[in-house]
């Protein structure tokens, strides 16, 4: 969908991308990871689960000038989860 919302808006200067978030440690999943760490962090290549300033770090930049010819994309920020 945001290849296609991409392609469609881009001659109009609208960027569009995405952010592929991995295990983040929010309220919703803290309670699950601090009672099975290990399953958890086997599946991270860093080692960790993510912090959501990390993500939105990410967000951050990429709503930045820094990014006006980037549109299109999907950023892995999953500490390696998706790493192929």
């Amino acid at each position: 969908f945001s290849i296609s919302l991409a392609r469609e808006v881009a001659k109009q200067k609208i960027n569009v991308n995405n952010i592929a978030v991995g295990i983040m440690d929010t309220a919703m999943i803290r309670k699950n990871i601090e009672q099975n760490p290990d399953y958890y962090v086997s599946r991270i290549p860093v080692g960790r689960v993510a912090q959501p300033h990390e993500i939105a770090d990410i967000g951050v930049f990429m709503v930045s000038p820094k990014t006006s010819y980037m549109t299109g994309a999907t950023l892995d920020v999953t500490g390696g989860m998706l790493m192929r």
